[in-house]
């Protein structure tokens, strides 16, 4: 009696490969920030009075008051208050802008058939989809 058998194999078929790389690209955009600056204005009021001792150092409102004095011989040594000297706290804001250069990257896909061609499928700049040829 004769029987007939089958075996199947499989085997690789190189059909094609595919190449993704990247490309970086340059863009110049105006950076802008808020920068802000503390500074101080001295200011010194002459009080010219006679007081008993010497007065604290104060603050009202954004000014801070330094009391000046100095001992003089009259008859009796007495504090006199020559001056105050009147620190004002300052904020100001300043908007700068400096050019700076960004870099954003695409992908590239490329597939290539097995003869050596290109295949038409590469990375859409537009919508990141993959535009394809008829296979």
């Amino acid at each position: 009696m004769v029987e007939e058998r089958i075996e199947v194999a499989k085997r690789r078929v190189l059909t094609g490969t595919v190449r993704v790389g990247t490309r970086t690209e340059t863009v110049e955009e105006i950076a802008e920030a808020d920068l802000d600056r503390y500074r101080v204005e001295v200011t010194r009021v002459p009080v010219g009075r006679v007081v008993e001792e010497a007065p604290s150092a104060r603050a009202e409102g954004d000014i801070t008051i330094i009391p000046v004095v100095e001992e003089r011989l009259v008859l009796v040594k007495q504090l006199f208050l020559v001056e105050e000297v009147h620190v004002r706290h300052v904020f100001e804001r300043e908007v700068v802008r400096a050019p700076v250069t960004l870099r954003r990257q695409h992908a590239v896909v490329e597939r290539l058939v097995a003869e050596g061609g290109t295949d038409a499928r590469r990375a859409s700049e537009d919508d990141g989809l993959l535009a394809r040829s008829s296979d």
